[in-house]
């Protein structure tokens, strides 16, 4: 879409991505017309917190200009299909692949906390389930994260239980971890 600033930035922990895999996904989206930019940090980062949903490995944001031709069916279809390959790509990269947490002294073993934020909206991409399912968690938060816009951020993930995508704003996610730690006690 933009030739001069990136349509869509993945920002990421280190060593995500080699530089092979980024040119490979820079000129995927070519025909797409789609500028991408990768922001890698250059340190590992190590994270002490109840709240995981808060702290991405990786992070796929669209441009606020990509939103909002988007958002009015300004973009072309084109720009749409590149956001889900993209989407795609991601999760062909870091599908199973695994990651590991440290809590209460155990190692175990997690899936990538991957998320697509469009404005205060964000999926937390499910990279643990089958392909279909992810393309639908995908399509399901494009349709809504373009209808609406909240004040306070809101996390959608797929709910393998009742098959759909779900959603908790930032201060519900709170609550609730809150009410699990006391109900420890």
């Amino acid at each position: 879409m933009n030739t001069t600033a990136p349509d869509v930035i993945i920002q990421c922990i280190c060593d995500c991505f080699q530089k092979d895999e980024i040119e490979e996904i820079e000129n995927s989206l070519v025909p797409y017309n789609l500028h991408l930019k990768i922001e890698q940090d250059s340190k590992p980062q190590f994270l002490n917190s109840p709240f995981e949903w808060f702290f991405p490995v990786l992070q796929i944001l669209l441009a606020p200009e990509t939103q909002t031709a988007l958002c009015q069916g300004l973009a072309s279809s084109a720009c749409y299909d590149g956001i889900i390959y993209l989407c795609r790509l991601i999760w062909k990269r870091f599908h199973h692949h695994p990651f590991y947490k440290i809590q209460g002294g155990k190692i175990e073993k997690s899936p990538a906390n991957i998320q697509f934020v469009i404005d205060n909206n964000r999926l937390i991409l499910p990279v643990d389930v089958d392909k279909d399912k992810y393309e639908y968690a995908v399509d399901r938060f494009m349709e809504k994260a373009f209808a609406s816009n909240p004040d306070e951020r809101t996390f959608f993930y797929y709910s393998d239980d009742q098959q759909t995508i779900l959603c908790k704003t930032e201060s519900r996610i709170i609550k609730d971890e809150i009410e699990k730690r006391q109900n420890k006690s």
